[in-house]
């Protein structure tokens, strides 16, 4: 059988780019480039070792870093608090007899959120865990009730 011209031309073609495919599967990839971890070690996680809770402790950074972002939300609520001082001075008669009463139920509740704030500072690794749990807890309930009051007082006079 004599094949064409074309169609030799054709199967060679076809041929050779199977056959550089093929080759370009089978070639390795270079060795992946290394990244410095001298510099930024990986943050270290402390296990528990009672055997009660097999979770692990925060790193130092960490500790930092959810106490840093701690105060700031307790400065916030503080600085909420006194917002709504401020707009309590200007409400009417029954406003402001309202927001007087939140406002001194909210000092209880920033204190007992300032003394587990203190005691997170001083947590060992073991408690950590569970006393950011209690802490969150209380200052999640708090910004709850400032915020209800907050957007009652902005809302109307009339809703309290």
């Amino acid at each position: 059988m004599k094949r064409t011209g074309l169609s030799a031309i054709a199967i060679a073609i076809a041929l050779t780019t199977s056959l550089s495919l093929l080759a370009a599967c089978d070639k390795a990839e270079g060795p992946l480039p290394k990244v410095s971890t001298a510099e930024q070690p990986a943050p270290q996680m402390e296990v528990k070792q009672d055997g009660a809770n097999s979770t692990t402790a925060p790193s130092q950074s960490e500790r930092e870093s959810t106490l840093q972002m701690a105060r700031q939300e307790i400065d916030q609520l503080k600085a909420q608090v006194e917002a709504l001082k401020v707009k309590a001075q200007d409400a009417s008669a029954a406003l402001k007899e309202k927001l007087a009463s939140d406002i001194l139920g909210f000092k209880p509740d920033l204190k007992d959120i300032e003394t587990k704030f203190n005691a997170l500072k001083d947590a060992s690794a073991n408690a950590w865990q569970d006393m950011k749990t209690a802490f969150t807890a209380s200052i999640d309930k708090l910004k709850a009730s400032v915020e209800k009051s907050s957007q009652k007082s902005s809302a109307t006079g009339s809703s309290y």
